[in-house]
């Protein structure tokens, strides 16, 4: 059961690529090794493969800004701590 049926007057609708789903459960299999080699980074994620990465992701942002014409729709950027995570329950 969705939670809103319909968007508010004047909030645009938000557009993701196909592949945002598939690239999620990429991530999700591949947590520990990327967590290992990006730790500390925004790492940015396109068909399945991490296509940039950067401490800042302001810099990560404008570079992706000059590839693609709707980033935010195109890639999914994600924040890969270090160290562990631990969930309190």
């Amino acid at each position: 059961m969705p939670i809103l049926e319909e968007l508010p007057e004047g909030v645009p609708r938000p557009q993701f690529r196909s592949g945002s789903l598939e690239d999620a459960l990429w991530l999700s299999q591949r947590w520990d090794e990327l967590r290992k080699r990006y730790a500390g980074l925004y790492v940015a994620i396109r068909e399945r493969r991490v296509i940039d990465h950067d401490r800042d992701r302001g810099a990560l942002e404008e570079r992706l800004r000059h590839r693609f014409a709707d980033p935010e729709a195109e890639v999914l950027i994600i924040y890969i701590p270090p160290g562990k995570l631990k969930m309190l329950i």
